[in-house]
């Protein structure tokens, strides 16, 4: 096995003195606050169904969770509150199969040695039923997706102890517990995917030392399938872990993990996938420092590799990915975070990915909800507009609701290259639709939307000209 000892940073870098490629330093928004946790909570989701992320956010010190409504510009109005003791950790499903999303939220009762769930149906207005509560074990982050294949949203999470739970979603927003595993070390992260691509999820395990391995069986019950790697900690806490493509020369899934407490400063570990669930690590971690609660990898920057976003309670960062595996510091920001989890979406609707995070302002109890936009795309208008008189772009989705075909409109005012690339709500690049010559004049082309599921869209038009964009949704 080969390794690779990267060290791109030290710890005596600031963010004033370091130029990103992706975001801005500064925020777009600001929503100011009083707190004294950093246990706080931020996530993206289209709440009223308009087609514009909104934000959820866990407020501590109050004990609200509230909902902020996006305007499309990355700015939010504070629109309805709903109490709760202590929230935390926040995932979005439609659990009820109403075409809505529904909010779960991860709330600390305190002496009873057990967090508990709290489940808000949400109506498609924003303003949500009455709260729904279940007792959950869980270590911080917990995973939404059809664990057991029966078309309902299942909840899977574990505890510092080892022991993983499977929370099969009954379809009404309720629960009923199992537990499917007992790790034999300690550990506070995981991560579900289809790691084997047998079309069943899977679940990966940050423990103390290493990575273990659970295979699901098809019906929700999981075969442990090894340890692997070395992950920088020796003592048990919150970690975290996503599984995506780091390695364009495959397509088996990779992943990248934060261990609970670096001891050495390597916070990021990669693990490139093999095939059949086997993994490679990617040498002995990158960036020395802090420990990151959420990690996410997505194409920040629109050049075709994915990349690695990672926030905590200290710092948020974005490592550009080059398809091999490896990894570049792009964006770094040590203003004094104090947030677990980010909001990561195109806030802006411009077809990139933004970010929505907590911050503090230095040695005060003064907090701040901050929006920090990508500007990948909007400099690409910016240097194609400049030496331009007629960007007179035009794209429109026929139809909206999209259904299994719809027909997409576009003109051009002169001949160009362009690409039409579909984006989902995250700002995640799905697809590409359209690319080449195209000459002057009006088009239309079929889209075939039958492998999208319920969800919020947006087409963007990148030419030589100009970038436009369209956004649609999808119910059925």
């Amino acid at each position: 096995m080969h390794r690779y000892k990267i060290f791109l940073i030290t710890l005596t870098l600031v963010c004033s003195s370091f130029a990103s490629t992706v975001f801005d330093m500064k925020p777009n928004w600001t929503y100011p606050f009083s707190c004294t946790s950093t246990s706080t909570a931020v996530h993206a989701a289209d709440l009223n169904g308009d087609l514009i992320p909104d934000l959820i956010f866990s407020n501590q010190i109050d004990d609200l969770v509230q909902v902020f409504l996006g305007t499309g510009s990355g700015s939010f109005i504070l629109e309805e509150q709903y109490p709760l003791k202590f929230p935390g950790w926040i995932e979005t499903a439609d659990l009820d199969n109403d075409s809505d999303l529904d909010v779960m939220v991860r709330y600390n009762v305190g002496g009873t040695g057990y967090d508990s769930l709290a489940v808000f149906l949400n109506d498609g207005s924003s303003q949500f039923s009455d709260t729904l509560f279940s007792r959950m074990r869980s270590g911080g982050a917990f995973c939404v997706v059809d664990f057991n294949n029966d078309t309902i949203q299942d909840i899977v999470t574990v505890i510092m102890s080892g022991k993983v739970y499977l929370y099969s979603g009954v379809g009404d927003g309720t629960f009923i517990s199992q537990e499917i595993y007992d790790e034999d070390y300690e550990s506070m992260g995981l991560g579900v995917g289809d790691i084997d691509k047998d079309g069943d999820d899977d679940v990966v395990i940050v423990t103390v030392y290493t990575l273990s391995f659970l295979l699901n069986n098809g019906d929700g019950s999981v075969t442990w399938n090894g340890y692997y790697g070395n992950i920088d900690s020796n003592i048990p806490g919150l970690a975290s872990l996503t599984i995506g493509n780091l390695d364009n020369n495959d397509t088996w899934p990779d992943i990248a993990c934060c261990p609970a407490t670096p001891q050495t400063g390597k916070a990021i570990h990669t693990f490139l996938g093999l095939g059949g669930g086997i993994f490679n690590q990617m040498g002995d971690g990158w960036f020395p420092g802090t420990p990151f609660r959420q990690t996410t990898i997505e194409d920040f920057n629109h050049d075709g590799n994915n990349d690695v976003f990672c926030s905590g309670a200290s710092a948020s960062l974005l490592m550009l990915g080059s398809g091999d595996g490896l990894l570049s510091l792009d964006y770094l920001n040590y203003d004094d975070y104090a947030c677990k989890q980010a909001a990561i979406a195109d806030l802006d609707l411009d077809g990139d990915i933004d970010f929505a995070q907590v911050t503090r302002e230095s040695m005060s109890n003064n907090y701040n909800i901050e929006v920090y936009l990508n500007k990948t795309i909007q400099l690409g208008i910016e240097d194609t507009n400049s030496g331009s008189s007629d960007t007179s772009l035009f794209l429109e989705i026929a139809s909206n609701p999209v259904s299994e075909t719809s027909e997409v409109h576009f003109s051009l005012p002169a001949s160009s290259n362009i690409s039409l690339i579909v984006y989902d709500i995250h700002g995640r690049r799905l697809a590409e639709i359209q690319e080449g010559y195209i000459l002057a004049g009006n088009h239309c082309l079929l889209w075939d939307t039958t492998a999208l599921p319920v969800g919020c869209y947006s087409l963007v038009l990148q030419t030589e000209l100009g970038t436009t964009n369209s956004r649609c949704i999808k119910l059925n």
